[in-house]
C-alpha cells in the first residue's frame, strides 16, 4: 500500500503523483527479470482509490 502527502502535505496533486508512480512501476516491471525464474514474467496489478 502506498500513500501520497503523508506525513507532510504536498499540495493537491496526490492522485496525479500516485497515478504517475503506478504507470512507472508497470513500465519497469516489463523489463524486470526474476533471478531464480528468468523465463517467468513478474505480474503486477494496481488499484487506485481516491
Amino acid at each position: 500500500m502506498v500513500v501520497s502527502g503523508l506525513p507532510v502535505r504536498n499540495s493537491n496533486f496526490h492522485a496525479r503523483e500516485i497515478a504517475r508512480m503506478s504507470l512507472a512501476l508497470l513500465n519497469t516491471v516489463k523489463s524486470f527479470t526474476i533471478r531464480h525464474r528468468p523465463h517467468e514474467k513478474l505480474k503486477l496489478r494496481i488499484g487506485l482509490h481516491t
